[in-house]
């Protein structure tokens, strides 16, 4: 009897584990066609008129994508984050030419995101918008190394956004 316990536990690991692996290299498939790279801090771009902006009168975005349930560490993130935007860029804000936005990613009208910038957390993106569509864009990933001090995030967040504006 402990035989065929055993044996029938090992077919069911190795059906999980095909399983996964497809519906792994599915999604790979889906997200290397929609022209997002995991590559984060590096520029990647987005096929033309795949990914409609929100704000398409704008010519660069940075979106802040969370989950439903957040921790204070996100909170901090997104707080610092859209204050650092409105202190340092109110020009950029107040003319339309940069836009901020806040997406929950548990949101099923969102999924389109999680795919096109490779998310699976918390994380800022900074988006070229050319035409009415996302062109190029660049994820931050040291928000959650520097997430614990707020004048270092500050100043990351100042000069990744004036680099990628001014690039």
């Amino acid at each position: 009897m402990r035989n065929y316990v055993f044996a029938g536990a090992v077919v069911l690991l190795l059906l999980l584990s095909a399983a996964y692996l497809g519906a792994r290299s599915v999604y790979d498939t889906e997200l290397s066609n929609a022209g997002a790279a995991f590559d984060p801090g590096r520029e990647s771009s987005i096929p033309r008129g795949r990914l409609p902006a929100d704000a398409p009168a704008a010519a660069y975005a940075a979106l802040f994508f969370h989950s439903g349930a957040r921790c204070a560490t996100c909170r901090n993130i997104e707080v610092t984050v859209e204050k650092t935007i409105r202190q340092h860029f109110a020009e950029e804000l107040a003319s339309q030419q940069l836009d901020w936005r806040s997406y929950v990613l548990d949101q099923p009208e969102n999924a389109k995101y999680i795919k096109a910038f490779g998310l699976f957390s918390t994380a800022v993106v900074l988006v070229r918008i050319q035409d009415g569509f996302y062109t190029t864009w660049k994820q931050l990933p040291k928000v959650w190394e520097l997430s614990n001090n707020d004048a270092a995030l500050e100043n990351y967040i100042r000069d990744e956004i004036g680099a990628f504006i001014n690039n």
